[in-house]
């Protein structure tokens, strides 16, 4: 420890009395010494404890502060964040995904898939884990789940594996993100493009329907007009008049057909104004019921308020009788048919994605039958022209093109659901109009008369229909001065057309239109009448800017009697 000294100048100076007091003294000294030491050992240990202690509270304060920020950041995440061991026992979570679970993050550790969700469910977590494991490597799945609340949500999940100090799998991260969203989007989009190609696909079938219409058209009011003299000029004992007849009654079919090809082209003429949808379904409903056979139970339900939309009723009335005839024929053994009318509200989502023009209101017409029903393929081609499900013979395949153009030319939407083995669904929607419906006049026919003397300035650049148009205004005492088109009908008004009382005149010609001729010749004769004919219709002239609204226009073929009336009825004022 150490040694005390004390020395004196001459030997044996120290007696045992004093020997003894002085190891008394170096033994204080030892214990003074001692003492001394632990304490400054005491000072410096607690100092060290003090700064030991500073150091654990900073390190758990900062250990504290990243818990709370990596907690925060959890939770701060909208996706479902989970923890599991190897075992699929939960190790903790995130505020998303106790919403999820509707429990606690503390009711959630220690417990399995299990535990928490039914047996269909938990064993497709489970398995989803397995297969993670098994490959230890991140995996990625979809699954359906339903929330607490009801809510059903597709979540788009990334299980990965995490590892303990030594490299042995101790358990999986899990990250599920909502994309039920997104999923719609997705479908919302391949929906939109789907109606366009389809519409994209009906309008250029449509402009080639048109296109042969019309050039049918020109060809047919030859025929039908000359098969028309003819037969006037035949002997009713003709051997020959029962195949003229023929001739004429398979030029009126073709007619009929063209008609059809216009109808879904959209380029018929309507005869539209403001009635009830209701009163127009109440009207139909006793023929309806005539031509449905008495196994099929017959029914319609219509709204109590008036449904005012604008439409030609006859296009209607063929519209449904159209779907009422097909939704009869799907029911060979018997079966359900129903007329449902009423008022339908359209927001601006549903009408984007379901192919609306517009939001707002509309007056639904659905027809529905307990039939065999379509496949999906069925479906997407039911509207196109000359497509059919009956047999050879029994059907053209334009009534459903028909029913489609005539909808789309009332800027109506007409959808189908159907499923095979149980029925087909269709329904119309026309957007509903404000106004009061006009109470129709009745005419009496008064019989006028169809012949004149005055002089017709006609104009038609296809020869066969020029010849007819000549011969039968000749033939009711007309004097006819004929121009092959525009510009030859302009020098022959220069040369002998002041005498002219009426302009007959096809409307696309070359060189110079119909509308262009009548502008020229207006300005001489601004009081002359003009008849307009084409073998496109009024509505599709009009919208192309050819003519204006207002306008006298028959569309061929034209019948004998038709031209004639209408010529009579411009010529006595009966029409202006």
């Amino acid at each position: 420890f150490g040694c005390l000294s004390i020395y004196a100048p001459e030997p044996d100076a120290f007696d045992a009395e004093e020997q003894v007091l002085m190891v008394r003294l170096a033994n204080d000294l030892v214990y003074g010494i001692t003492a001394l030491r632990t304490r400054e050992s005491q000072r410096q240990t607690a100092q060290a404890l003090r700064e030991s202690l500073e150091q654990y509270q900073k390190l758990a304060a900062d250990r504290g502060r990243e818990h709370s920020l990596l907690r925060a950041l959890l939770d701060s995440i909208p996706d479902l964040i989970f923890f599991k061991d190897s075992e699929s026992v939960y190790l903790g979570c995130n505020k998303a995904f106790e919403a999820f679970c509707g429990r606690s993050e503390k009711d959630l550790i220690g417990r399995s898939d299990i535990d928490l969700f039914s047996r269909d469910v938990a064993e497709f977590f489970r398995d989803m884990d397995r297969k993670m494991m098994a490959l230890n490597m991140p995996r990625r799945n979809e699954e359906w789940v339903d929330y607490p609340d009801g809510r059903r949500v597709l979540l788009d999940t990334l299980k990965t594996p995490f590892y303990d100090q030594d490299g042995k799998l101790f358990g999986m991260i899990g990250i599920s993100r909502d994309i039920t969203e997104k999923r719609q989007a997705e479908e919302e989009k391949k929906s939109l493009e789907i109606q366009l190609q389809q519409a994209q696909k009906m309008e250029a079938i449509g402009q080639l329907a048109g296109g042969i219409a019309h050039d049918f058209n020109n060809i047919l009011t030859a025929i039908i007009g000359c098969s028309e003299v003819i037969l006037l000029r035949m002997g009713g004992d003709s051997p020959f008049r029962h195949h003229m007849e023929q001739v004429l009654q398979s030029a009126e079919r073709a007619a009929e057909l063209t008609k059809g090809l216009l109808a879904f082209s959209r380029k018929q003429v309507l005869d539209t104004r403001l009635l009830d949808l209701c009163d127009v379904i109440r009207g139909m409903k006793l023929m309806l019921s005539r031509i449905i056979p008495e196994d099929i139970d017959f029914r319609t339900t219509v709204a109590e308020e008036r449904l005012t939309v604008m439409a030609d009723k006859s296009q209607i009335e063929q519209v449904v009788m159209n779907l009422v005839t097909n939704s009869k024929d799907s029911m060979p053994e018997g079966g359900t048919l129903s007329i449902d009318v009423s008022a339908v509200s359209m927001d601006e989502k549903f009408a984007h994605t379901h192919g609306f023009a517009d939001a707002g209101k509309y007056a639904c017409i659905s027809v529905s039958d307990t039939g065999h029903g379509m496949d999906s393929e069925t479906q997407r081609k039911i509207f196109e022209p000359f497509f059919t499900t009956k047999e050879v013979g029994k059907g053209t395949g334009l009534g459903m093109a028909i029913i489609y153009g005539i909808i789309k030319q009332h800027n109506g939407v007409i959808n189908v659901y159907s499923e095979p083995g149980r029925g087909t669904t269709f329904r119309i929607y026309l957007p509903l109009s404000s106004g009061e419906i006009a109470v129709a006049e009745k005419r009496p026919n008064t019989g006028q008369r169809t012949v004149g003397t005055e002089t017709v300035l006609l104009v038609e650049d296809d020869v066969s229909v020029r010849e007819l148009h000549r011969m039968i205004l000749e033939e009711a005492g007309y004097t006819v001065i004929e121009a092959v088109d525009g510009e030859d009908a302009l020098a022959k008004f220069k040369e002998e057309g002041e005498t002219a009382e009426i302009l007959v005149t096809d409307v696309i010609m070359p060189k110079v239109d119909g509308k262009s001729l009548y502008q020229e010749i207006a300005k001489v004769r601004p009081g002359m009448k003009v008849l307009f004919m084409s073998g496109y219709t009024r509505d599709i002239i009009i919208k192309r800017g050819i003519l204006d609204n207002g306008i006298n226009f028959l569309s061929k073929p034209v019948t004998s009697a038709d031209l004639l009336a209408k010529i009579r009825d411009m010529l006595d004022g009966r029409v202006s």
